[in-house]
């Protein structure tokens, strides 16, 4: 058990001062000596020494599912990006941002396919929603659809892997990907 483990390490390993056990999660608290000798070993060797400046560095960040709204995560993904950016930036370094907005792909077909099914020509203007939520909202729809469709194949005899692959509705969002 996790309770067992942490008695365990607490025991024979002097680094580990105190742990805890939450809803099955084994947390352990590392002593400061630890991390301040680690400090003092990775600053002698130099291990955090910047490359030499004048490189030129591509910082990827950001980049969110084109299929799920945005939320506080993705800030803090931002805010760190720009950060490291802005350090390379001071040591010297040329930095190149990028971002992925992978916006094509089976991901997005299920999405437009939903709302062609289900939306109704629903807009967030119409609905009220930001645009990554209805882009979420019919994500969903997609996956509740599926999965009835494999039920559905099931019950009629199909076996459950050939009637995840054989799903109406993933074949046309499949079809949908390849015209596109």
């Amino acid at each position: 058990t996790a309770q067992a483990v942490g008695e365990h390490l607490q025991a024979r390993v002097a680094e580990v001062e105190r742990f805890n056990v939450i809803k099955g999660f084994l947390n352990l608290t590392i002593a400061d000596g630890y991390w301040l000798g680690f400090l003092e070993r990775a600053a002698s060797a130099d291990i955090l020494a910047f490359p030499d400046a004048g490189r030129s560095t591509m910082v990827e960040y950001s980049s969110p599912n084109t299929n799920k709204p945005l939320h506080l995560g993705h800030l803090r993904n931002n805010f760190l990006g720009h950060s490291v950016s802005r350090i390379l930036e001071a040591a010297g370094h040329q930095v190149v941002k990028v971002q992925v907005i992978n916006d094509r792909g089976i991901h997005i077909c299920k999405s437009m396919l939903a709302w062609q099914r289900f939306g109704n020509g629903e807009t967030p203007e119409s609905s009220g929603l930001k645009g990554d939520k209805l882009v979420g909202k019919y994500y969903v729809a997609f996956d509740k659809s599926f999965k009835a469709e494999v039920e559905e194949l099931v019950a009629g005899g199909m076996p459950k892997e050939q009637a995840e692959k054989q799903a109406p509705i993933l074949l046309a969002a499949q079809e949908m990907l390849r015209q596109w």
